[in-house]
């Protein structure tokens, strides 16, 4: 992991990545081109691809969807753009008990080959409760409890971002 650098600006990723790894992670806060793309994996491996041309070693990125029932999976990979446009409080109105998933995936390139780590969980959307300002935490329950209600414990043995985590640590622990 020491060789690795995590590709993200975002800090509550990195503290989640470090929480649930139990290490301190080398971080770049790139910013990144990112394809236009209903693949997750795909605009994943883009980064990544990306990110190693920047910093010329080995590099992981991650990149979590949200997909919607009553919205065919919309918006999936294009969260960010959803929440940014209308915000949280107000997607959690709109599609109060609607069914939906989240998708992490982790995009580890070595400069030879992309390997993908792809964590899911479904649960429900709920008006907006718990802390706000990490995605869409604070809609998404799963198990009566939304990510943003959850302790750092329960959120790290339950999210997707966790599941995730989990396969690229056993990659890493079996090269």
């Amino acid at each position: 992991m020491k060789d690795i650098v995590f590709v993200t600006g975002n800090e509550h990723k990195l503290k989640e990545f470090e929480h649930i790894l139990g290490k301190t992670l080398i971080s770049e806060p790139l910013d990144l081109p990112e394809i236009q793309s209903f693949d997750l994996e795909k605009v994943a491996s883009y980064k990544a691809e990306e990110a190693y041309k920047i910093l010329q070693k080995p590099v992981m990125v991650e990149d979590t969807g949200f997909y919607v029932e009553v919205l065919n999976g919309f918006p999936g990979p294009f969260v960010k753009y959803m929440e940014q446009t209308m915000g949280d409080a107000k997607m959690g109105i709109m599609f109060e008990g609607s069914s939906a998933k989240a998708r992490t995936c982790i995009a580890y390139f070595d400069g030879r080959q992309v390997h993908t780590f792809v964590g899911e969980t479904e649960g429900k959307i709920v008006p907006s409760r718990g802390p706000t300002g990490f995605g869409f935490a604070s809609i998404y329950e799963v198990g009566g409890k939304t990510h943003a209600e959850m302790s750092k414990e329960e959120k790290s043995k339950k999210s997707q971002r966790s599941r995730a985590i989990e396969k690229f640590k056993k990659f890493l622990e079996s090269k």
